[in-house]
């Protein structure tokens, strides 16, 4: 797969089956997450999903990861909403060479203050 592909140039029914899976998962999370069920947070739950659904399969196409493990991921973002936002801003400061903010860089000995190694 060509990663500088058009992402809108796959057929219809890819774009069906990556938004319903990834919407369905958000759902029966969002179903097993509650006792009561709300209607609009299950609208909102189901198009966050479909939506991170999409991104995935998009980031998905980049790397060159297709087949069942596409699906599988395609899947687990949906199962995972709106965290998994966070995992893509990782997955953009590795490629990118940026060091996440919100852990500490390693230190050399020297920089230790107790004097440890």
């Amino acid at each position: 797969m060509d990663p500088n592909q058009d992402p809108f140039g796959h057929p219809i029914i890819t774009y069906l089956w990556v938004i319903s899976l990834a919407t369905v998962a958000s759902i029966v999370r969002y179903l097993n997450s509650t006792p009561h069920v709300e209607f609009a947070r299950l609208l909102i739950e189901g198009l966050s999903g479909g939506f991170t659904g999409l991104l995935t399969f998009w980031l998905c196409q980049w790397q060159g990861i297709e087949g069942p493990l596409s699906a599988f991921l395609i899947g687990v973002s949906g199962l995972m909403g709106a965290r998994v936002w966070n995992e893509f801003m990782e997955v953009f400061r590795a490629r990118a060479g940026v060091p996440n903010a919100t852990r500490p860089a390693a230190t050399t000995a020297e920089e230790k203050s107790d004097g440890s190694v």
